[in-house]
């Protein structure tokens, strides 16, 4: 709900909504609810002690708000990070078929039939070093050598050198 100020506030600006949507070159009539709705969420925060314009608190919720609109198709696609695995190798299943893996593949939400799973990638990075484990956790948050690089003091082709290696160890674990 909102205050008799805050009403008031949305009735003052209600105009904006027209001038984001030909700003931004959106149908109006497509965007006007998502709009309004931020419009009234700027309405809500919106405080004038702070310093800053009304105006900019508004444009600043509705381009939020539009962005949000267009992740959800994404959002419903996406999986939880921590079932996400990435390989760039061959990996023989448990029958003997070898599988190249090279997308990410979660076997909860999308019922894949390779048998690698969460435990055996998790016994396998336990194996690791603590700078090989380091190393491949950046990579499985999808973080680049050159981040992991200046965390842990190498250079990119170093922490290069130790992917490498890593995905040797892993082709090693696979075939035991």
């Amino acid at each position: 709900m909102l205050t008799e100020e805050q009403r008031q506030l949305v009735t003052q600006w209600h105009g904006l909504i027209v001038s984001f949507a030909i700003e931004n070159r959106i149908d109006y009539d497509e965007w006007y609810d998502v709009l309004a709705i931020a419009l009234c969420n700027a309405a809500k925060v919106y405080d004038s002690s702070k310093g800053y314009s009304f105006m900019s608190l508004a444009f600043q919720c509705m381009r939020r708000a539009m962005w949000n609109q267009w992740k959800i198709p994404t959002l419903k696609r996406s999986i939880p990070r921590e079932l996400l695995y990435s390989y760039n190798t061959e990996v023989r299943d448990r029958h003997g078929k070898t599988t190249e893996l090279i997308e990410m593949i979660d076997d909860q939400y999308h019922q894949q039939t390779l048998d690698v799973t969460a435990v055996e990638v998790k016994q396998f990075r336990n194996s690791l070093s603590e700078l090989h484990r380091f190393v491949f956790d950046g990579l499985m948050e999808g973080r680049k050598e050159v981040e992991i690089a200046k965390d842990i003091g190498y250079t990119k082709g170093g922490v290069s050198f130790i992917r490498q290696k890593i995905k040797q160890q892993w082709r090693d674990y696979c075939a035991a």
